[in-house]
């Protein structure tokens, strides 16, 4: 049965729950079956073994986190109504779901022989449904087909007020949809993109996602009662360009010039590559070398990044001390960086949260929080984001 989690402490079970991880909870959370094995936890001091949510009524489990916030079974029952609860749903893609046989076929077929198409369409159904109720007791501003007979349920709700603001956002991955995006992809293409397992895709999926949401995300959709004092002057991602008026005058006053020390491991990529720097904190970034950048590996961390120098920066940067193997060699860092550590007091001031998001020079988009640093190059040509561990692991104050 569905189980959702949450950490009130009013909760029923609480007390006897309160001690799970949250790595945990996400592990059991996305067990999809034939991708990833189960999970077991302890729950309510009883062994319980869980699978992916979605393969649940709860695909879409946005139904599920209304009820948890009003049912009186819970504990927040927070008041319903348009202009007390709001409710944004972001999907990851969908698309119309094609048997693999003929309609002669389906007739025939064996009941053992449907089990490879039933998990896709009860996951289909589940979302529909859970799309469809939340549309009827709500009033988004662009509601989503629900089908040809329903249609949108624009103002068809089956209670007389609205009990949430309620707003849905995706994209169908279809030809014509992707076609309105400015894409041109034959059936191969689109296949591979819809298969959620396939990694290669994130990097294009990510871009279709920005695409689409400039043309459906709308500021007025995020009505003036839920604005908690943080102002809509805040981009979402602080571009590159507005990096030197936002963090060049601290860098320059509270911050320092720092030197590397250790050293580092690089090669040449001798063709287009796709490299992820991955630090303590997850998924830094993502880039893409072209033949000749130098793909570098720090050895100096725990997390042992790598990333991408291009080939004109590198002898700049990086002294040569001898060749590990054929395709690696050992370097010193011979470069200088600016940077200042964003404090509490800092962000403050330039009235940002404590997360928030940067656009840095390669196009990647990097995941900043309080506490990590922003460095330049000192001809101040640059900006980026480099995480508290890696930092002091990295760089010290220039001799």
């Amino acid at each position: 049965m569905p189980y959702a989690f949450h950490n009130h402490p009013r909760g029923a079970y609480y007390l006897e729950n309160k001690g799970m991880l949250i790595k945990d909870l996400v592990r059991a959370s996305c067990a999809a079956p034939s991708y990833f094995t189960s999970k077991e936890l302890t729950l309510s001091n009883k062994p319980a073994v869980f699978i992916d949510g979605g393969v649940s009524s709860n695909n879409n489990p946005s139904l599920m986190l209304f009820m948890i916030a009003t049912l009186k079974g819970y504990p927040f029952q927070w008041k319903k109504g348009n202009d007390n609860l709001f409710l944004t749903s972001i999907g990851t893609g969908t698309h119309r779901p094609k048997m693999e046989s003929g309609i002669e076929k389906l007739v025939q077929k064996m009941t053992i022989k449907w089990a490879k198409e039933v998990p896709d369409l009860f996951m289909m159904d589940a979302t529909i449904l859970n799309q469809m109720i939340l549309q009827s007791i709500s009033d988004p501003d662009q509601p989503t087909k629900i089908n040809d007979e329903a249609g949108t349920l624009e103002n068809d709700r089956i209670i007389d007020e609205p009990l949430l603001s309620y707003r849905r956002y995706n994209i169908l991955i279809e030809k014509n949809e992707l076609q309105s995006l400015g894409y041109q992809f034959d059936d191969a293409k689109l296949t591979s993109l819809r298969e959620m397992s396939n990694g290669f895709n994130v990097r294009l999926l990510n871009e279709i996602g920005k695409r689409a949401a400039t043309l459906t995300v709308k500021a007025a959709h995020f009505l003036p009662a839920f604005d908690q004092g943080l102002s809509f002057s805040i981009p979402l991602v602080v571009e590159q360009q507005d990096c030197k008026n936002l963090f060049l005058l601290w860098i320059n006053t509270l911050g320092n010039t720092y030197e590397k020390f250790g050293t580092v491991e690089a090669r040449l990529a001798n063709h287009e590559e796709q490299i992820t720097s991955i630090t303590k904190y997850g998924v830094e970034t993502t880039s893409r070398a072209a033949i000749g950048d130098y793909i570098v590996t720090n050895t100096n961390t725990e997390s042992g990044e790598s990333y991408i120098i291009k080939h004109n920066k590198f002898d700049t940067r990086y002294q040569f001390i001898r060749r590990i193997s054929d395709e690696k060699a050992l370097y010193k860092p011979i470069g200088m960086v600016k940077a200042v550590q964003l404090t509490k007091d800092i962000l403050k001031r330039l009235n940002l949260p404590d997360h928030f998001t940067i656009m840095p020079a390669w196009n990647e988009p990097q995941y900043i929080s309080k506490g990590d640093y922003i460095v330049c190059p000192p001809d101040e040509s640059e900006f980026y984001r480099i995480g508290y561990d890696e930092f002091i692991n990295t760089y010290k104050l220039e001799n």
